[in-house]
């Protein structure tokens, strides 16, 4: 398996995490291919949450990724998933964190 190759990552903390799951907000539109995103766990050899967003037209994708309680030291991470090695264009307009409403 080769390594993974980002196109872009955040690194911050997520308040609250160790006590709690907590939710990543994104919105963001995609002009080209896909892109895949997610929360890579502090180990940094699995995900913790993961979402992929295609093209997303006029209006803007909201997207969400829960983080689970206790993944302190994690970050964020956009790829390229689109197949056939084409190029994925997004823009990025909000990331916001809030507590994981659990039902």
């Amino acid at each position: 398996m080769g390594q993974w190759h980002y196109c872009a990552e955040g690194i911050f903390d997520v308040p609250g995490i160790e006590q709690e799951p907590q939710r990543l907000h994104l919105r963001l539109s995609v002009e080209r291919g896909v892109l895949g995103l997610g929360w890579l766990a502090p180990d940094g050899a699995n995900w913790a949450a993961r979402a992929f967003q295609g093209l997303t037209g006029a209006a803007p994708a909201e997207i969400s990724l829960e983080i689970p309680q206790g993944c302190v030291g994690g970050k964020l991470i956009f790829d390229n998933a689109t197949e056939g090695g084409r190029e994925a264009v997004a823009i990025i307009e909000k990331i916001g964190i809030s507590k994981l409403a659990l039902e």
